[in-house]
Parts: structure tokens; C-alpha cells; sequence
């Protein structure tokens, strides 16, 4: 009998055109993403092409709502070599995954890592909402507005300040100070509109439950 031979590497120019019509098809047809997706990395790819396709992957699946498998592929970016500029949104991503999965302890363990590793990083605002989110469904209030107080104060996040609000309403009776500070980001934010006006609420009664006066 011949040799056999182990799959040689594809092209490649075949994987690169291949990686692009899964990217065309992404938002218009998620299974037939995904089979290509899978195909270029059933055909062991360098490096980053392999991490490509598995971005692609782990994208088609998520959107098809196959979180067992999206959360395979991600995990797949999050031991690759080349997986810095990736890592935070896989880590996000896997949070949201185990959410929905119901196995929030684990979405938390990846959102603790990604805020270790990407304190600043662009899904920070976002990260910290979900965080918070998940904290306050467990009971834990104080924990929950420990995040959001390192939460980046800049720009402006509607499920950040929508957490900042609900984190405050839970503390108000037993810290209105700290609950008042936990809404101040949100009075000076002109899009806050309805949260502005709960963040206002929130500040009068601590006021009161402080002894002061609830200046307006």
C-alpha cells in the first residue's frame, strides 16, 4: 500500500476566499457561515487563518443561537497563540453565552479575567453592566456597585447607567450615601433622559435618609 499522507495545509489563496464569503454570509446565513468557517479549519491552516476562521466560527454559531458550540469555539480563540487583540470581545461573548446557558458563576469568572487583563479596554462599559448584573441577581449589592464604581466615568453607555440605577435603588435603604455617589455620572449626561430623572430620585431620598434637605 502507498504511504499515507497526513491533510496537506490548504492554499492559502482558497482559505483567505473562503474566509471571505463566511464573513459575506455572517448576517444572511449563519449555518452556511459556519460550514466554511469549519472547512478552513478542518484543513489546518497556519496560525492566523486558523484564528480567523475561528472568530468567523464562533460568530455564526452565536448568531444561529448554538451557544454550546459557540462557546467551544470561543474558548478554541481564547487558547490560541494569537488571540490578544481578540481575547476581551471572546471573553464578553463567553460571559454572555454562560448567561444564557445559566451558568452565571462562569460568566462571571470571564468577565473578572477580562477586566484584569483589559481594564480599559472598549468593552469595559459593557462588561461592567453585565458584571453588575449578574452580581445583583446573586444578592450581592455592595459587590455589584464595587464594579460599577470602576466602571470608566467617559462616554456613555445606557446598560451601564441603567445598572448604575438599579445597583443604587437596592442600596438606597441601607447606604444612601454610597448609592447616591453610584448615580452621580449619570445627572450630567444629557442622553440619560428617564435615568437622569431616576438618578435624580435617587439623590433626593438619600438626602433625606441622610438628614439633609432634598434640594432640588
Amino acid at each position: 500500500m502507498p504511504p499515507r499522507h497526513a491533510p496537506r495545509p490548504r492554499a492559502a489563496s482558497t482559505a483567505q476566499a473562503d474566509l471571505r464569503a463566511a464573513r459575506d454570509l455572517l448576517t444572511r446565513d449563519a449555518d452556511k457561515a459556519a460550514a466554511l468557517a469549519q472547512g478552513v479549519i478542518d484543513a489546518r491552516p497556519h496560525g492566523d487563518v486558523e484564528l480567523q476562521a475561528l472568530l468567523v466560527l464562533a460568530d455564526a454559531h452565536r448568531r444561529a443561537f448554538r451557544r454550546a458550540a459557540a462557546t467551544e469555539a470561543y474558548l478554541r480563540i481564547l487558547q490560541h497563540p494569537g488571540r490578544g487583540p481578540f481575547e476581551e470581545e471572546a471573553r464578553f461573548q463567553l460571559a454572555i453565552l454562560y448567561r444564557d446557558l445559566g451558568r452565571a458563576e462562569l460568566a462571571v469568572l470571564q468577565l473578572a479575567a477580562a477586566h484584569r487583563d483589559h481594564p480599559g479596554g472598549p468593552l469595559a462599559p459593557e462588561r461592567a453592566a453585565l458584571w453588575a448584573a449578574l452580581l445583583l441577581q446573586r444578592g450581592d449589592a455592595a459587590a455589584a456597585a464595587e464594579v460599577l464604581e470602576q466602571a470608566p466615568s467617559g462616554g456613555w453607555s445606557r446598560a451601564l447607567a441603567e445598572r448604575r440605577v438599579e445597583v443604587s435603588q437596592v442600596l438606597l435603604h441601607d447606604d444612601p450615601a454610597r448609592a447616591a455617589a453610584l448615580v452621580a455620572p449619570i445627572m450630567s449626561e444629557r442622553r440619560a433622559g428617564d435615568l437622569a430623572r431616576a438618578a435624580e430620585a435617587i439623590q433626593r431620598q438619600a438626602r433625606l435618609s441622610e438628614g439633609r434637605p432634598a434640594s432640588r
